[in-house]
């Protein structure tokens, strides 16, 4: 079947990039244009599309007005050409994000991959849906490495880059008080577990770093900042795409992101973005918020945090309490605890360079899933670093502590900040929303 063929390109191709999001301050225009390919359509196998998409997850959670214009099959040519013929009306959108590149290679790519299933005489077996050895999947790893490589598949990123470029010029021209965050590229195939499709997952890690190495460079030019998509889907515990391997015979090379998928893009959207504005005059504490019962073990602290200001919903009357927590997030919450105000488009910066100053962190990667050892250790730094007592030999894991956190983790415990889980310490495990309210709650308490 032509499709089964074309899957299986589109899977090889460097897939399409995303692109979110613009940091507003709450005066600025509250519409939220999206742009690009299938990725912001929302596709999913079969021509359905995915339940929850990421920029309606995104919208919701900050009271945009979404308007969608990504079209499937969009190219950095097709999209230049519709802004450039003011089909699109950017000048109302305070909130713009692009997902474009992949398309552009898919020409060039099945030419290459065409020529390589010819040779490995594949092409009757994928066309009638039969199964695959060993061999067909080791000749199209080296297609695509060689493929990433080629003078076609140089010139097609830098045709793509120059595209992507005019692009976000002529947004910036069209609408200055835009601010446009690009997200690069993630590889699809990260999680793919099976020796006969290494090769493949490792070829096409080349290319998408490739990819975003380019994307990366024209961000730089057009003073956009990179969103790292990349990183969070390769660390993701779960596969956040439709792409599986359990045989020759089982297999699904679709590179969209699943549910799973989107959920984590408009995470680390809104990691970015920051918690949403809270507007009224009725106080938001956890019972307002359909998530949090007061039968849950955070309730207090949630109710705590809300109270004193400290940490707020992420919309739709919702706490998110099991969501990750990113290193800015705790920097902004240390600091309004300071009596810093941190607010408005620049907030990120601001709390990152009060961090670096009070001693909190470093500040780098302000986007970056924190994990427990790592906020206690800037809870402990905030502390002032006290002299503690004491080792962690009660928790069956503690030998899994990083050396670097062990003094906080035992400051942490003899505090009663960290009581466990399940017995256990689980100090690589990342922080959730619920657990950073509940160790603000107790170390405030405690000095008190």
């Amino acid at each position: 079947m032509k499709k089964r063929i074309l899957a299986l390109l589109l899977t090889l191709c460097l897939a399409a990039a995303l692109l979110p999001a613009t940091v507003l301050a709450a005066e600025e225009a509250k519409t939220y244009l999206a742009l690009g390919d299938s990725i912001t359509t929302g596709y999913a196998p079969g021509g359905a599309k995915v339940a929850n998409p990421f920029a309606e997850q995104v919208a919701a959670q900050y009271g945009y007005t979404l308007v969608n214009r990504a079209e499937d099959g969009e190219t950095t040519a097709s999209l230049l050409q519709k802004l450039e013929a003011q089909e699109i009306d950017i000048s109302g959108a305070g909130l713009v994000t692009i997902s474009i590149g992949g398309n552009d290679l898919i020409e060039v790519l099945y030419g290459a991959v065409e020529a390589a299933l010819t040779d490995a005489g594949a092409g009757d077996a994928l066309l009638n849906g039969g199964s695959l050895d060993a061999s067909v999947f080791e000749t199209l790893a080296q297609a695509l490495a060689g493929f990433a490589g080629s003078e076609a598949c140089t010139d097609a990123v830098a045709d793509a880059g120059a595209n992507v470029l005019t692009i976000l010029t002529h947004i910036q021209a069209e609408n200055p008080d835009a601010k446009v965050l690009l997200l690069n590229q993630y590889n699809p195939y990260s999680h793919l577990d099976n020796a006969m499709v290494s090769a493949l997952v490792g070829a096409f890690d080349a290319g998408v770093n490739g990819l975003n190495t380019v994307l990366a460079a024209v961000a730089r030019s057009a003073g956009v900042t990179v969103v790292d998509v990349y990183t969070p889907f390769r660390n993701a515990q779960e596969n956040p795409c439709n792409a599986y391997f359990t045989s020759a015979a089982d297999f699904e090379l679709d590179y969209h992101p699943s549910q799973t998928g989107h959920d984590l893009i408009a995470e680390t959207i809104a990691a970015l973005l920051g918690e949403p504005d809270q507007t009224g005059d009725e106080e938001t504490t956890a019972q307002t918020f359909t998530d949090v019962r007061p039968t849950d073990w955070y309730y207090e602290a949630v109710t705590f945090c809300a109270a004193q200001g400290l940490m707020s919903g992420v919309g739709n009357n919702a706490f998110d309490p099991n969501g990750s927590v990113t290193r800015a997030m705790v920097w902004t919450v240390l600091a309004r605890i300071a009596g810093q105000t941190i607010s408005g488009a620049d907030w990120m910066e601001a709390s990152r360079t009060w961090a670096m100053t009070a001693g909190v962190s470093d500040g780098t990667d302000p986007t970056g899933f924190v994990t427990r050892e790592q906020l206690a250790t800037m809870l402990y730094r905030f502390a002032g670093s006290p002299e503690v007592t004491g080792d962690l030999s009660a928790y069956p894991d503690a030998g899994s502590v990083s050396d670097w956190a062990e003094t906080a983790l035992v400051w942490a415990v003899s505090t009663g900040l960290i009581n466990g889980i399940n017995g256990s310490l689980s100090p690589k495990t990342g922080a959730s929303r619920a657990q950073l309210a509940t160790m603000l709650m107790r170390q405030l308490q405690s000095q008190a």
